[in-house]
């Protein structure tokens, strides 16, 4: 049968029920979707029969409504069309089509009535309209202009704003308080739209109560309401009544205002539908929702005055933790569906040890519990809501996790869970150390786990994270490895472990244990490089994904599949699914054996990459010939970083250069800089603090007016730095000598010769002879042109840790370990046409650089097809 078979079975008067489910999931697969959830019953109406919730490349794509026999789309209204609109927008989806058996109407929600095109359709047509990508060509062509926020912009923006409005009502009221009260009102709205007769049904009954009612106490009018709906206010565990007490002083109207915003905002064209969101929606809104409300030690500290910007606004600095992409709980939760017996995926064990608002778990009971799986029941979603398991330190987190889990409970099976929800307000890695969560315990461990450097953990921490880790553990660890290798640990063998990691695990050395453990140990089942995407929306964290199965890779014999995505995640992650092989300019898949996981580093490359990588790997590192050091760490730059003029000339002996950044091109450095960075040296040698307040008093005085800041410096506190010596200034041995600098962060190579030694750098590389006799001026010229080269830009690219927005940040590490060519097997004729290049300062930059790159690449001996894959000499 084809799609317009289907249609008609869909919109049939005497279709049965489960005849239509078949129907749907065949329409939808039929037009290369992927069907997600159905909504029927109180969401019919006189004019649609059923909605279907579809998807593409992971994200929801669009809701379908399918209407009755003998309604038209042409012939909906403004008013029927902007009520069923309702259904997409508050499941956060821009794009809702209305079919009938004759045409469709493609409507954008967030810019109705603009985007509004209408569809005849037939037997041989309906693939043009209806299918993945004749609806990705409509609505890519459309210039949409939004007149109304997103669902989920809009709630969190009502949240900040009563937040903002009940502070300055109840001065003293904290977070936790501030968390039961939102809590208590998005569940009783979702009960309300839940326990709704009618979707047509306007009658807003929190408003009611309130004004048939001569008690004006919020929380008596919420248990009232909850009462009518037959459940006990008292059983539910997830809000503490006792907080939402400490709201009663509110007034009448200021109560009747906020039951408004939850209904609907005046600025907003669509009613709010709780229910429809805890379908899928509340996941998104959670995480956000958790950003605003997060718990301090102190909570004086997050007592401040909310804009309503404040959505945009990550987690609190050093919690380590941030909201999780709705994509990438999707795309885990689809891979365990995917690979995984279908009735062993609906009894999975699950965890998230560090659950923030539950948007994993939820995800994975909204897959096992899905409506259009003929074999779920009501057993098997008792059974799969009693394998979730949830463990967050931050109290509003678990709360929000417990709510988001109910209300899913709620909209599936008409009412709350029966039993206490197995979520835990703990210290994820304490539990495990205390053995309240078991070694070989889940089916699925699924985490994002918080990711704090060393330096910003308390010594308990440290001794935490160093204990889980044991043999482990390697230099100085971040707490997000104790996190892998707890999950490690706790994953049943045959289970899966899912996690969201900093790109940096493929490459860091304090991470190479863990690598080998996985190595011999788990078979790797996936691993996604995200590092080019904002993922966490500015918070400048460089993502991976990463599978795997507790089977050692000697006896799974499966291929891991391979992912580097710089756009259209969605579909890349899709082909991840499908088991598809692709290679496009925006994300390449393909998979590799379980070998390719034997190295000391994880470098993820395509099979073309791999023949280039294995040619360049002929050559010696760059550390045979030439020295690579850091430039200097002061700990404190806004102190010993100053402006040159503000430095008495009799004493610019102890202040040297800075060359910053932005100043460094391509060859060429500034004549001058405007800034110089505290250099205590003199005569080649340290200086000691009694000299350095006789012979330079002005920068000694500078220096200890600034004591205070300069003591706090880890530095000084545990390694006994002195308080005005900068952490790691680097001598005149080291900073002083000619040398190769580049800025710590590049899109493109930038290495700079500064011919005289006359700058210091702050912590990026410098390249520099082995010893004095190895300062010449071909020397260091050579190394510059391979260092600038489109080889080296490519290996970089490869090797080195990423960072945000397409930057690679050039360590130490990954300078020592770069393949050159050997310049004593250079003819002293192309070295100096090399130098000479570089020396001329009236030739074309482009035009040098290409020229440089042919030779280097011919160096190195590339062919034609991996100079064509470099894009040498364009």
């Amino acid at each position: 049968m084809k799609a317009f078979d289907y249609l008609q079975q869909v919109i049939a008067d005497r279709t049965t029920d489960e005849t239509r489910r078949v129907a749907l999931k065949s329409f939808a697969t039929a037009l290369d979707w992927t069907p997600h959830s159905e909504l029927r019953e109180r969401y019919q109406t006189a004019t649609a029969i059923s909605h279907l919730v579809v998807e593409h490349g992971i994200e929801n794509a669009a809701a379908l409504t399918f209407l009755a026999p003998g309604e038209r789309a042409s012939e909906l209204s403004a008013s029927q069309i902007e009520k069923l609109l309702e259904i997409s927008y508050n499941n956060l989806i821009d794009w809702h089509i209305f079919i009938s058996n004759n045409d469709v109407r493609i409507v954008n929600n967030l810019s109705f009535p603009d985007v509004d095109n209408l569809y005849s359709i037939r037997e041989e047509n309906i693939s043009d309209v209806l299918s993945v990508t004749g609806f990705n060509e409509i609505s890519r062509n459309e210039k949409i202009k939004k007149y109304d926020r997103r669902c989920d912009e809009v709630v969190i923006n009502v949240i900040a704003r009563w937040k903002k409005i009940i502070s300055s009502e109840i001065p003293n009221i904290d977070n936790k308080s501030l968390s039961s009260i939102f809590n208590a009102m998005i569940f009783v709205r979702a009960c309300e739209d839940q326990k709704r007769q009618d979707f047509l049904d306007e009658e807003r009954v929190l408003l009611a109560e309130l004004s048939n009612s001569d008690e004006s106490k919020i929380s008596e009018i919420l248990r009232a309401v909850l009462r009518k709906f037959e459940i006990m206010p008292d059983d539910l565990n997830f809000i503490d009544w006792e907080d939402v007490n400490k709201f009663d002083i509110l007034d009448k109207y200021t109560v009747e205002n906020l039951f408004i915003d939850f209904y609907r905002p005046r600025s907003v064209s669509y009613n709010f539908n709780f229910a429809l969101m805890s379908k899928h929606a509340l996941s998104r809104i959670y995480e956000k929702y958790i950003s605003l409300l997060y718990y301090t030690e102190n909570e004086k500290d997050s007592q401040i005055s909310f804009l309503p910007t404040l959505p945009s606004v990550a987690q609190p600095e050093k919690s380590g933790s941030v909201f999780t992409p709705q994509y990438i709980a999707s795309f885990f939760s689809r891979y365990l569906r995917d690979n995984t017996p279908p009735r062993r995926f609906r009894q999975l064990k699950v965890i998230d040890p560090a659950c923030g608002s539950g948007i994993f778990l939820r995800t994975v009971l909204e897959h096992q519990a899905s409506p259009l799986d003929f074999r779920v029941d009501r057993t098997s979603i008792d059974a799969a809501f009693a394998n979730i398991y949830g463990i967050d330190r931050d109290p509003n987190a678990c709360s929000a996790t417990r709510l988001s889990l109910a209300l899913l409970h709620l909209v599936i099976t008409d009412e709350i869970p029966s039993r206490p929800l197995q979520i835990s307000n703990t210290d994820a890695l304490d539990a495990f150390l205390n053995r309240e969560v078991g070694v070989n315990s889940f089916d699925a461990v699924i985490a994002n786990p918080p990711y704090i450097k060393l330096d910003h953990l308390n010594e308990a921490d440290r001794d935490k994270i160093s204990n889980v880790l044991g043999d482990l553990k390697e230099q100085r660890v971040d707490s997000y490895l104790a996190f892998v290798a707890m999950a490690m640990h706790i994953a049943r063998p045959g289970g899966f472990v899912c996690l969201v990691l900093p790109q940096a695990f493929l490459s860091s050395r304090n991470a190479s244990k863990v690598r080998s453990w996985i190595s011999k140990e788990f078979t790797v089942r996936l691993c996604a490089d995200l590092s080019s995407l904002d993922v966490f929306s500015g918070v400048g964290a460089y993502t991976l994904l990463l599978i795997l199965e507790k089977v050692g890779p000697r006896q799974s014999q499966v291929r891991a599949t391979i992912a580097k995505i710089a756009d259209y995640v969605g579909p890349a992650l899709q082909a991840c699914l499908d088991g598809r092989a692709v290679d496009t300019p925006y994300y390449s898949v393909f998979d590799v054996e379980q070998d390719y996981f034997d190295k000391v580093n994880w470098v993820l490359l395509s099979p073309e990459e791999n023949r280039l990588d294995r040619l360049l790997n002929s050559h010696k590192t760059l550390s045979v010939y030439m020295s690579v050091k850091q430039g200097f760490v002061t700990g404190a730059d806004k102190v010993f970083i100053r402006s040159k003029k503000d430095i008495p000339l009799k004493e610019r002996a102890v202040w040297l250069d800075y060359l910053k950044d932005r100043e460094i091109s391509r060859y060429e450095l500034p004549k001058n800089v405007n800034s110089v960075v505290f250099f205590p040296f003199q005569n080649g040698k340290p200086l000691e603090e009694k000299e350095l307040k006789e012979l330079y008093p002005k920068s000694y005085e500078y220096l200890l007016s600034h004591k205070g800041i300069l003591e706090k410096r880890g530095a000084v506190s545990r390694h006994a730095n002195p308080w005005w010596r900068p952490v790691r200034p680097r001598g005149p041995d080291v900073m002083c000598r000619p040398k190769i600098v580049c800025p710590h962060l590049m899109l493109v190579p930038r290495f700079g010769i500064d011919r005289r030694g006359s700058f210091a750098v702050s912590h990026t590389p410098m390249v520099l002879g082995r010893d004095a006799d190895d300062d010449n001026h071909v020397l260091l010229n050579y190394f510059a042109a391979v260092l600038n080269s489109s080889v080296a830009r490519w290996y970089l690219n490869t090797h080195a840790p990423r960072y945000s927005k397409g930057y690679v940040r050039i360590e130490v590490a990954s300078l020592k370990a770069m393949p050159v060519p050997n310049p004593k097997n250079v003819p002293i004729s192309t070295l100096k046409t090399i130098s000479d290049k570089i020396d001329d300062q009236n030739c074309n930059e482009k035009e040098r650089q290409i020229e440089l790159d042919e030779i280097i690449s011919d160096l190195f001996g590339l062919d034609i097809e991996l100079k064509r894959y470099l894009n040498v000499g364009d």
